[in-house]
């Protein structure tokens, strides 16, 4: 989920003018994405259905890709006169927003309350989780520039893509290595079968 939100977000303003929207407006679509998230994740706390379910991360998934696909959508969704707001690609980008940040709850919910039962609700297992998620806005936004830099072909442009693939592999090496440190320290009377 970070790295779709890390990749929408600074999308977000260049969407916003393709659909006709304000300066003023362009703020306030920001929200948008944290009231779906907000409105997630009290509704995850009074019902409790979603845990230990395979469907939850399904959803969740499902919710995001949907999401992340309309707002790459909104501009062209629907026709409007030049100077006009394109009111249907603004629908579909609030419609889109609120998936993104449901999603976003939804894995979070369920990936701190995985981390939490495995770990034994030890503080090590939250701060992984934690670690994760940090990973997670740092790739986003790399991935996110990665395509840009290398379609303008300068070499300067070339140089920093090349860093950013450089900074995602380290994240994921550095990953790997606290997976592996965590599960050597865990040892096997620790460990919880999957369903």
């Amino acid at each position: 989920p970070q790295v779709v939100l890390s990749t929408v977000l600074p999308y977000l303003a260049i969407v916003s003018a393709a659909v006709g929207m304000s300066d003023t407006a362009q703020s306030y679509i920001n929200v948008v994405w944290l009231a779906g998230r907000f409105g997630s994740f009290v509704a995850f706390t009074l019902w409790t259905g979603w845990r230990d379910r395979w469907a939850t991360p399904l959803v969740s998934g499902v919710a995001l890709l949907i999401g992340f696909s309309l707002v790459a959508l909104a501009p062209i969704a629907f026709t409007s006169q030049p100077d006009v707001p394109n009111w249907g690609g603004i629908g579909t980008l609030i419609v889109a927003l609120v998936l993104i940040g449901g999603g976003w709850a939804m894995v979070y919910s369920a990936g701190l309350y995985y981390a939490m039962l495995v770990g034994s609700s030890d503080v090590k297992a939250g701060a992984i989780f934690e670690f994760l998620l940090g990973a997670g806005y740092a790739a986003g936004p790399l991935l996110g520039l990665f395509p840009r830099l290398m379609s303008s072909g300068s070499a300067d442009s070339i140089t920093l893509a090349l860093g950013a693939v450089t900074i995602v592999a380290f994240l994921g090496v550095a990953f790997f290595k606290a997976w592996r440190l965590s599960r050597q320290q865990a040892g096997p009377a620790d460990a919880v079968p999957l369903k």
